[in-house]
């Protein structure tokens, strides 16, 4: 079984939406206070949409024979300007 990781792009929304509602189902079983996906599928699609496009974070997919089966999302924070890094060119992580 061999995995391949990719950047994820729109091409992926769909089956990535899919991956992300099966997994809050699951995670559901464990954790009862989270609302049901179909009370807040249309947050999780517009959350992911905002991930897939925006310059600050980056979705990584992990694919087994042309099936997504796993997903992760980076982040890339700016730093504050009370920090000082914007002012020597360096970017914080």
């Amino acid at each position: 079984m061999k995995v391949k990781i990719k950047k994820a792009t729109m091409d992926d929304f769909e089956k990535l939406l899919i991956l992300k509602l099966e997994s809050k189902e699951e995670e559901r079983k464990y954790n009862p206070l989270l609302l049901p996906t179909k009370k807040v599928k249309e947050s999780y699609r517009e959350y992911l949409e905002k991930d897939l496009q925006s310059q600050y974070r980056t979705i990584f997919i992990a694919i087994i024979e042309e099936e997504i089966v796993g997903m992760i999302v980076g982040r890339r924070y700016r730093s504050l300007r009370i920090t000082g890094y914007e002012r020597r060119d360096r970017k914080s992580t």
